[in-house]
Order: structure tokens, then sequence, then C-alpha cells
């Protein structure tokens, strides 16, 4: 735009004095471009600048004419990267697929590099100066000026940075503390209201009891651990105090004994009791019956098949048990868990375990690496009991059986009257004394609750104990980080003052500076890793408890998936063409044989269910009652027992029962039958025993749902109970009933045992709790059983965390689903957890030692970085001390330091460029410099040569630009080398192109000839291969200006005119050609020699020709011609 306005006032001066006006255009494009030395010192060096863009100005300069009055026309990216400077363009609509905008108006707020003025030299400073420089200097520039900060900003600032980095390390690392805390606090309130909800339950104080029962034969244990060191009385006398230590003296047992096995004999189905170490509040028959079943349980651990267990007890566990008692419910039902039992009218809480101790001759993994528990080996066994009116309405009790070591409880009573468990916090106690209402702190969690005891409602209180808190991790630190920073602003007052090494050192200062500009984000890094790492932890913590439920959820309907068979079983048969036979002549007639074969048929049910895979199926039918509608029955109580009991006789009658309901009576009947009411009455107590035993939910079942499974909890098991009416309960031939025992306990047992997971999954029947473990005990069992009895007596899910065969373990249990009389419970191990955040934390650890080191070796390379030029610089000024101006700094800084090595390679430069000026001058030039004496140019014909390179964007995309320049130096060298040896001169080197311009001298012919034999010859090293690009070549012969252009300093020896221009554009026409690209112009055909032949390309429309123009493609086979 400068120049427009340059041009306009030059015109405008012209015009005044009647002088014909000049015409421009400009053309501005923006891209990326190549550039480098090209050809060669022998024949001619050149600079090259290639790209794109370079054509596009040209093709926009080509549309200047269209706006004569501002020919200033710009690409695209030209015009999104224009500043407001007033200069506004327009668009043009006929740029073909070129987007090219027009300059329309200046406006009246000019662009900075237009509005400046020419400032000037005060008069006095260039008086001074040489006359050649004063005229010269135009432009005044001032540098210079202090901006440093003084010696106590400097120590200020630095102050307040250490300041801010001790304020940020410290609230960073309490925002790591408090997540963290947080987490704790989430997972502490959920264990909380799972407390209050297992004190609400209706088990709450036979539960308690059991965790008593727990902690006494934990202490019992360690006594037995160290029996070497004591004496049998010594012994004796510290395990009675064990049991009789029991802080509140309404739940200690008032009945016990001790029983120690013989060593030799303990782990096998020989067990034998060695003594009674311990025993109080038993008769000796009792004891004796006691130590019986002690010895019996123990066998049963080894060959349980061996050893019959009875479903009856002998009158002295009668005596001490109850009435109800049996020697299944004993071994089965009551072993490892608190269970009241009525003990004839004096209900007491009965509790027995096995004692085990640690020995080192068990066979277990022992890796240290692991960390793995050794096997515990059973040593006796201990009996507890309390009587439960000294519990059941006990406050303190009931506090201090669930207190444990993170979780303190309250009860206050309406009347004000507080029982709190031994370790409740003193302030909180007071504040409760004082009617406070107590909130949270970070010390102390507080969920409340209601309870009732007996008939007094309590408020209850149970509270976490935090065992830190964001305040005391953080205050360590605060210290340490105080003192810190003590250090730092010493060292940073003496190094502001000049007392320490990195004041006096360049290098050392920039390592100080690179430091501390990296300590701060280093800092926000790791305290962000550390928000991360807990996150990180949190989640998979969660994962893997969602997959431990899932696991949980999968195992438990693999047994799901076996009930039905039981079900199927039962229908097959009840259903069967056999068994409808048999009824059907029952129902005819009735007698011996008919019964004989029904008794057989039912046999071959119980054989056909032993053929059974027992891996498959959990089932076992055991009481099968039928009736018929004339009043014929049948019952069996399994294929080994001749005689029914008396459940199967029970079900007989019911089985008479529904039958005779579903028949109507015949009309005048009257009398009354005692046997029938004999049987109803059967009937009726029968369910009213199952109403009792099992709940009104399987009494309505079993009394309504003909067809419909029901499964009951009992003492060998679960039972299932289904009744059956052929074909329907509308006209019944006759109705079956079948009671099926599963052994859920068992068979899931096996698939647990069979499990490869990683978990560790331990199901059991809910009211056999106690059996979760079968002879591998290790010391965490009572955590896990305990875990158990929450869940069977709350009937809601646990979750926990547990140190497990030496590993930690989380825990999830819950209560059965599909199966409803079963618990489970899963251990996921937390190792792949901790492997996993360990390996984090090592990758993190090694990235910011990389990052610190990487930091440090920054430092070094920017101090060498800033010395390196410095030290160039003196080695310069000595080599031009030396007068050798070829030394050059080789540095592609921008920075001051750049300027400075640039400026000295300027100035040594020119001395290099006067010695390769001539290499760079075409003889023409030469020439003409030294024959014309003034600076005009001359007009002269010439033979033009334009030589080009055939899609030459395609080559500059594809090659790097190393290899594109070594390639294009070679092309030039060798076509500079033909033109020249032909007799050219080579006038310019426009990127890729040539211009070679030969001499007429009065001889147009010879001139014509010798540009044909260069063209001819390019074209046949391209057939050869010698060159690195293929060529295009275009011949013309006309009138051109030969001269010097430019002003000042900056001229170039050329020649213009039209001929060359149409020898340009012929070249871009043979650039299409696809071989012998060689065309030359209708004046070139006149004068072309005989061994040159021309073939008529065609008429071609030319930029800036009226007409076309014929153009012709020359050959030749003359090896004289070619040069061989």
């Amino acid at each position: 735009s400068l120049m427009l306005l340059r041009l306009r006032s030059i015109d405008a001066r012209r015009a005044a004095q009647r002088l014909f006006s000049y015409r421009i255009g400009v053309g501005l494009a923006y891209g990326q471009m190549h550039s480098g030395s090209i050809g060669s010192l022998e024949t001619r060096l050149d600079y090259a600048i290639l790209g794109e863009p370079l054509k596009t100005a040209a093709r926009l300069e080509a549309l200047s004419p269209i706006n004569p009055a501002f020919p200033l026309i710009i690409d695209e990216t030209v015009m999104k990267n224009l500043p407001e400077s007033g200069l506004n363009f327009i668009r043009l609509e006929n740029s073909s697929h070129q987007i090219a905008y027009s300059l329309s108006a200046i406006g009246e707020i000019q662009p900075a590099r237009i509005s400046q003025v020419e400032k000037v030299l005060p008069a006095d400073v260039a008086a001074k100066l040489p006359e050649s420089v004063a005229s010269s200097q135009v432009i005044a520039v001032e540098a210079g000026g202090d901006s440093g900060l003084s010696a106590g900003w400097v120590f200020a600032l630095g102050a307040l940075l250490v300041a801010l980095l001790a304020v940020g390390v410290v609230s960073g690392w309490r925002t790591v503390v408090e997540a963290k805390y947080d987490a704790e606090k989430v997972r502490a309130v959920a264990e909380n209201l799972r407390l209050i909800e297992q004190l609400k339950c209706d088990s709450a104080v036979r539960v308690g009891f059991e965790a008593d029962c727990f902690r006494i034969t934990e202490s019992v244990e360690s006594l037995i651990q160290k029996a070497q060191s004591l004496s049998q009385s010594e012994l004796a006398t510290a395990v009675r105090a064990a049991i009789l230590s029991q802080a509140n003296p309404e739940s200690r047992p008032t009945r016990f004994a001790v029983f120690l096995f013989d060593p030799d004999t303990v782990d096998s189905d020989k067990a034998i009791v060695e003594k009674i170490l311990v025993a109080e509040g038993w008769k000796s028959e009792q004891l004796q019956a006691l130590r019986d079943e002690v010895e019996f349980r123990r066998r049963l651990d080894f060959r349980p098949w061996s050893h019959w267990i009875q479903n009856s007890a002998s009158p002295v566990l009668k005596e001490i048990f109850g009435n109800q008692i049996s020697q299944v419910v004993l071994q089965r039902e009551l072993f490892c868990r608190a269970t009241e039992l009525p003990c004839n009218g004096n209900p007491q809480y009965f509790y027995w375990d096995y004692l085990t101790v640690a020995e080192d001759d068990v066979d277990v993994s022992t890796d240290s690496n692991s960390g793995k528990e050794k096997l515990r080996r059973v040593r006796g066994m201990v009996m507890l009991a309390v009587e439960v009116e000294k519990m059941k309405d006990s406050a303190s009790a009931l506090l201090d059986s669930y207190q444990q070591q993170q979780k303190a409880i309250a009860l206050v009573s309406g009347s004000g009257t507080m029982h709190l468990s031994s370790n409740f916090p003193p302030l909180l106690a007071a504040g409760l004394k004082a009617g406070k209402a107590l909130s949270g702190s970070d010390y102390h969690l507080i969920n409340e609750d209601e309870l009732k005891i007996g008939r007094q409602q309590y408020r209850l209180l149970v509270c976490h104990l935090a065992s830190k808190t964001p305040q005391v991790d953080t205050g360590f630190l605060m210290a340490g980080v105080a003192f810190l920073a003590g250090i730092l602003l010493w060292y940073w007052f003496k190094t502001v003052r000049g007392d320490t090494r990195a004041s006096r050192s360049l290098a050392a200062r920039l390592w100080l500076l690179l430091l501390l500009s990296a300590v701060v984000p280093l800092i926000t890094v790791f305290f962000v890793f550390s928000l991360y790492l807990n996150e990180d932890y949190n989640v998979r913590i969660s994962q893997t408890r969602a997959d431990l439920n899932r696991t949980n959820d999968l195992f438990e309907l693999r047994e799901s998936f076996v009930d039905p068979l039981a079900w199927k079983f039962v229908r097959e048969h009840t259903f069967s063409p056999e068994m409808r036979q048999i009824a059907a002549e029952l129902e005819i007639a009735s007698g011996s044989a008919l019964t004989d074969r029904l008794d057989r048929l039912v046999r071959s049910w119980y054989r056909d269910h032993k053929k059974s895979d027992p891996m498959i199926i959990n089932f076992n039918p055991r009481d099968i009652a039928v009736a018929g509608r004339n009043g014929w029955e049948y019952a069996t109580s399994g294929g080994a027992q001749s005689d029914t009991n008396t459940f199967g006789v029970m079900l007989k009658q019911i089985a008479r029962t529904i039958m005779k309901n579903r028949i109507q009576k015949p009309v005048g009947t009257e009398g009354v039958d005692a046997a029938a009411i004999q049987g109803e009455m059967v009937v009726e107590t029968g369910l009213q025993t199952v109403r009792s035993l099992f709940g009104d939910d399987v009494f309505v079942k079993l009394a309504n749902g003909v067809g419909l499974p029901v499964l009951m909890n009992v003492v060998a098991g679960t039972a299932g109970l289904v009744i059956h009416a052929v074909p329907d309960i509308e006209t019944p031939e006759y109705v079956m009933i079948w009671l099926i025992m599963f052994d859920y306990e068992g068979y899931m047992a096996r698939i647990a045992a069979g499990y490869r997971g990683d978990y560790l999954l331990m199901p059991v029947e809910a009211h056999r709790y106690g059996n979760v473990f079968r002879q591998q005990y290790y010391r965490a069992r009572h955590e896990i059983v305990q875990m158990a009895s929450w869940i069977a007596s709350a009937n809601l899910p646990v979750s926990g965390r547990i140190n497990y065969q030496g590993a930690w373990y989380l825990a999830e249990g819950r209560p059965g689903v599909s199966q409803i009389t079963s618990l489970m419970i899963g251990l996921a191990p937390e190792a792949p957890i901790d492997q996993a955040i360990f390996k984090t934390k090592t990758t993190f650890v090694v990235l910011m030692a990389g990052i610190l080191l990487c930091v440090l070796l920054i430092a070094r390379g920017v101090a060498d970085d800033i010395l390196a030029p410095i030290r160039s610089l003196i080695s310069g000024m000595q080599q031009v001390v030396r007068e050798s101006y070829s030394f050059r700094i080789d540095s592609a800084r921008t920075d001051e330091l750049g300027s400075l090595c640039s400026s000295f390679d300027s100035m040594i430069r020119g001395l290099e460029e006067k010695m390769l000026m001539g290499r760079m001058l075409s003889k023409s030039a030469q020439k003409f410099s030294l024959q014309e004496a003034d600076v005009d140019g001359s007009r002269k014909d010439f033979a033009l040569l334009y030589v080009g390179i055939p899609s030459f964007e395609a080559w500059m995309t594809g090659a790097a630009k190393e290899s594109l320049f070594a390639d294009l130096r070679e092309q030039v060298a060798l076509v500079a080398k033909i033109i020249i040896a032909a007799g050219g001169d080579i006038d310019k080197v426009i990127g890729e192109k040539i211009l070679a311009v030969f001499h007429s001298e009065g001889n147009p012919a010879e001139a014509v000839t010798a540009a044909c034999r260069a063209a001819l010859q390019i074209n046949a090293a391209e057939g050869r291969g010698a060159l690195p690009f293929p060529t295009a070549t275009a011949v013309n012969y006309g009138t051109v200006i030969a001269g010097f252009l430019g002003v000042g300093g900056k001229r170039d020896f050329t020649v213009i005119g039209d001929a060359v221009n149409v020898t340009a554009r012929i070249e871009a026409q043979a650039e299409v050609m696809r071989y012998q690209r060689c065309l030359a112009s209708e004046l070139v055909l006149d004068l072309l020699p005989a061994d040159v032949l021309a073939r008529e390309h065609g008429e071609v429309e030319l930029k800036g020709k009226a007409k076309p123009m014929k153009l012709y493609q020359l050959t030749t086979n003359s090896p004289s011609i070619l040069g061989y």
C-alpha cells in the first residue's frame, strides 16, 4: 500500500509534466517455501527460493489489472492475518478457483508502516558523522536504559515465592489427608449403621454373648499356647481367671469347662480327651457326658461316615440342655455358635468351640513374601454357658459385648440414666450428661437411633473413634516446612547480597532459576497424583467388593439350578404311568399284592436316586405318603427303613385328610367316625407343630399350597415338602406328599472347594453358621463366624476387612436370596490392589525422578547454550584478526545472543561475498558492466532457452528439504554445463527454472542452432537418466532489452521483453507433454538447422497474445547435435 501511494504521487507529478504514467501490479501470498543454493562454482552458483506461494503470488499479480486504481491482490491467508489498519479489501468474484481479495480503499487511518514519518538525526549529531553516513541515516533508534530491580525487591519477591510454596505444600498435603479421611468417614458411617441394625435385631443379646465367647476362647488359646512355661495348676488357674475376667458380671459364664485332647490322637478319628483342665457348674456325670460329645465331635472331622449321629440324646444330656436336645442338634447346629437352650425351664445360652494353637510343624506355606499364616492345630475344647435372664434386659452387658476397638456405644434412658462402653470418649460423655446435642467431629463420627431393651426405651449412640485426624497428620508437616522455608530464606538473602556461588556464576544463576521454575509444577503434580492415587484405591476397593458380591450371586445361582431337579424328580415319579396304573387298580380292589407292587415301585425310586451323580444333585428323598379316593393309603420313610417314622405317619394323615376333603360325602350319612376324628386331630397337631417350628409362612404354604414346594430349616439341614394331587386338585385320583432333604451346606461346600478363582467362598446354612470352617482353622476364624452370625441374626449383608491366613482380605457376606436357608461369605485378597497401587507409585516416582533429572540436564544445557555463543564470538574475533573470513558461528538462535552472532557473521560475510560475486554473475552481466558506461538498457537480439521441471510442486511435497536441494543443485549444475558448452549464457535462475540467452551477433541461425542443440541435449540427458528431475524446454528468438534494473545497491542484470515472456509461456506448454518436452516458436522454424526436425504441435493461446501461436516439437537423431 505504501508503494501504491508513492506511485500515485509520482504519477501525479508526471501527469503535471505531461509524461506517461507507470503501471504496476502486486500479488501477495503466504505459505511455506524452501530456500538454498543451487548450481556449482564451476558453472553457475545461485540462490533459489522455492514454493507454491511464489506461483500463487504470480497468479494474483495477473489479476491486478481488474482494479487499476489499487492493483494490490492478496490471498485468503494474508487477508485473515491482516490487523485493523484502515485497509479495505473486497473479494474478487472472477478469480476462478483462487480465493483473492483486491484493495478497494486505504481509508482514513493509515497503517503504521504507511503513516511513519521519516526521522532525521539532529543537526549536531549529523554534523559529526561522515557525509556518506549522515546522508543515508534517516531513522534514529534509541536504546538502553536500566530496568533492573533493587536487591531489596529481589529478596522480597524471593521470600514471597518461598512463603507461597510453603503454604501450597501444607494446603496440598492437608487436601490429600482430608480426602483419605473423607473416604474413611463414609466407611465408618456405614459400619455404625450396620452395628445399630445389629443391636436392634431380636438376637442381639445372644450374638453379644457369642462375641464374649469368642474373646474368652482367644484368651484361653493364648494361655494354652504358653502351656510349656506354666505348670498344670498354674495353667488351670490362669484359664479360670481368663474365663471369669469378663468385665460385666451379668454376661460372665456361670458354667464352663475346658477339655484338652491327647496330642497323639487329636488329629485322627480316635481322638480322646486327655484331661479336663477346668470345669465349673457341671456335675461329674454331666462332665463325662460332655467329654464323650467332645471326643465324638473331633472324630466326626475325619471319618463322619463311620459314626452314626443319633436323633436322640442320653438322659444326662437332656438333664443339661432340656428334653428337646438330640445328638444331631448338638453336633450339627450348636457347634461354634451361641444358642439359647430351654434347659428344663432355665433358659441358657450355650457355646462350645475348639481351642487351637499355632505350631511350627504344621505343613503350610510360610513364604515370607506372601506373609501367609500357619494353620492352627486343635488342642482342646471350651464350653461356656450363661443364664438368659441375667443378660436379656441388661443394657451394660449388651454394650460390653458389642464394644469394639474403634466403636464406642452409649445408651441413654428417658430418665437420663446413661450406660457407656468403657472406651466411650469422656468429652462426649460429659456432653451427654449435660444434655447437649452431640455432633460429629474429626475425632468422632456419631450415629443415633432408638433401642428398646425389655420394657425400657433407650437413645442409642454409636461412635466411631478415628485413630488419626487431618490436624494430627499435618502438624508435623507444618513444622518441617517452616524449618525448610527458613533455610531457603537465609540462602536467598545471602545470594541477593552476592555471598554465594549462585550470585557469582551465570551458570549457577540459570540452574537456580530453572529449578525454581520447575519446583511449582512438580509439587502440584505430586499432590494431584496423591489425590488420584487415593481415588484410584477407593475405586479399586469398591470395584473388588462389587465383583465379590457378583461372584457370591453367581455362586448361589449354582444351587438354584439344582433345586428344580429335585422337584422335577418328584413330579415325574408322582405322575408316572406305573404309579397311576397301580393307583387305578387299588381303586378297584385292594390287597397285599397291590400294596407290595406299590412298595416295590416306590423303593425303585430311591434306587433311581442313588444312581444320580452326587456332584450334581443335592437332595435326598426321605418320606413319601400317598392316599387314594377309596381310602387306600401308603407311607414309607426311605429305601433302607422298613418302618415308617412319626413324620411319615403324619404326612400320610395329611394326605388322607386332603383326599377326603376333595370327595363329596354321600347324602344321608350320619354319625361320627372316631377314626376320622383321630386322623384330623393328628393332622391338626402336625400342622400346628410345623407352624411352631418353622413359622406362619411355612404353615400357610403347607396347608394351602398344593403343588407348591415348601422349604424348612430342620436339624439335618433343609427340608422340602411338596403335595401333588393327581391328576389335578379338582378330581384327584390320589394325593402324594414328598419330604425331600436338601444338603445345601455340603453341596455348596463341594462347589466352593472346587472353585479356582481369586476369591475365597464360604457358604453355610444360616442355622449352622458355626460350621463355616471345617478342619482348617486360622486366627481370624472367629471374625468370619461373627460375620455369619450377624448375617443370620439380622438377615442383612455385612462388609468388612479381615486379616486371614496372614494377608488382608475384603469380606462381603449376605443372606441367601434364591436359597433363603443359606448365607454366603466371600473374601477377596487386597494383594492385587496393593500391587497395582505400588506399581502406579513406582511408575510415578520414576517419572518424577526422570523429570527432575531432565530439569537438571536442561538447566545445564541452557547454561551451556548461553555461554557457548560468547565463547564462539571470542574465537571468531581471533579469526578476523588473522584475516580468515571463512569463520562462521553456526547458530540458529533468535534471541539477543543470536542477533549478536548474526551481526558478527554479517560483518565477515561481506568480504567473502565479494569473492563469490564474480561466480554468481552471468557473462552477459560481466560484459555489460565492463563495456557500458551508463546504466541504460539497450535492445539486442537473442535466442532464448527456457528450462523448467514439470510438476515440481509434487516433488517438493514428497521429498525432504535437504535431498530436494541436493538434487536441484545437481540438476542446475548439469543443465548449466550443457548450456555453457553450447555457447549460451545463464541469465538467471528463477527457482527451479533457468533462462539462458544466446547472442546472435549478426548471425541469428547460429544462435538458434546453439539454443536447439542445448535444448535437445538436455532432453537427451533426461532420457539417459543423467538428471535427477524431468525437464521441459522452450526455444524462442526475438528482440529484448538488456541492462541493469534496480535502485542503489540492489541492482540485477537481466533481459526483459515480450520474447522472454513468450518463451516462459511456451515452456509452460511443454511441461504438460508426456515425452520429448521441447517446443519452439514459429520464429525459430525458419532458422533451424537441417538435422533438427520440427513437428507441428498445434496452435495455442498464450497470455498476452491476441492470436493463437503455432508451436513446434523439436527432435533429432544427429549425433552432432546430441553431442555423441
